[in-house]
């Protein structure tokens, strides 16, 4: 058994030993080239040209219309000249607008028309003086309407109106929302401070001050947002605010503000 195995180890040591990769490369390469020529020289070997057409078929070089009857010599120029049309090569050069064969070289030149400008249409209008003004002065009652009233009242009537009391403006300091609400607890301004505050100057105009909450700082910020002209008396309020904030805490200053929400204030005075 030792002896047979050992034989047929050497017949396959001998198949490998035999067997060459490089000329099986090259029977591969011939067999290729062999199939190409096969494949390519049929069709190289083919005429190029197609056969020619029949004497049947063969109209000439020329195209000509066949569908028009026979010309007369007394026909008019226009219709000749439809029938010279007919005896070009290119029939389709009839409807190309080229001066050389189309119909182009049939049609008179147009002759240039002269443009003239056209003048603009001016509107004559009558301008009119304005009617003289008469020099009249007008009458204008400045009475009070009481006063119209109690003229005008008819006198044989017991009925009697009352004097009207006098309108005496308001004094003092008031606060009011953005919205035109009179604050119930308005923050309380120091007296001694507004009255020197009040020797720089009469306000000319409403403080408006605005209450920011910041998330960055512990209490909300305070701004004067619009003077009344005197900085003192926007410092009284300024202070005032800052005060009645410390002391209301998480409380609202006004209907509808909480600590969250942003409030404006407009203090109006009268002095």
């Amino acid at each position: 058994m030792n002896v047979v195995k050992a034989k047929k180890r050497t017949k396959s040591e001998d198949a490998k030993k035999q067997y060459n990769p490089l000329l099986e490369f090259w029977l591969r390469l011939c067999l290729a080239v062999v199939a190409t020529l096969a494949i390519h020289v049929p069709f190289a070997l083919m005429k190029g040209n197609p056969p020619p057409p029949s004497q049947e078929l063969d109209f000439g070089e020329t195209t000509q219309a066949v569908s028009l009857p026979a010309s007369d010599e007394s026909m008019p120029d226009s219709i000749k000249a439809i029938y010279a049309w007919t005896e070009i090569n290119d029939p389709t050069l009839l409807i190309l607008p080229n001066a050389k064969l189309g119909f182009s070289q049939f049609v008179p030149p147009t002759q240039p028309i002269d443009k003239k400008e056209v003048e603009p249409i001016k509107e004559e209008r009558a301008e009119l003086p304005p009617p003289p003004s008469p020099n009249i002065p007008l009458s204008i009652d400045v009475a009070s309407l009481e006063q119209l009233i109690s003229a005008n009242w008819n006198k044989t009537t017991t009925i009697t109106l009352p004097t009207a009391p006098p309108i005496i403006p308001p004094h003092g300091v008031f606060w009011r929302s953005e919205d035109g609400r009179l604050l119930k607890n308005p923050p309380e301004s120091d007296v001694n401070q507004q009255t020197l505050a009040i020797g720089h100057g009469i306000p000319e105009q409403t403080t408006t001050i605005e209450i920011a909450p910041s998330s960055l700082l512990p209490t909300p910020r305070v701004i004067v947002r619009r003077s009344c002209g005197n900085a003192e008396l926007d410092m009284v309020a300024l202070n005032a605010v800052r005060l009645a904030l410390a002391k209301a805490g998480r409380l609202p200053l006004a209907p509808g503000y909480g600590p969250d929400k942003p409030l404006t204030l407009v203090i109006d005075w009268h002095f």
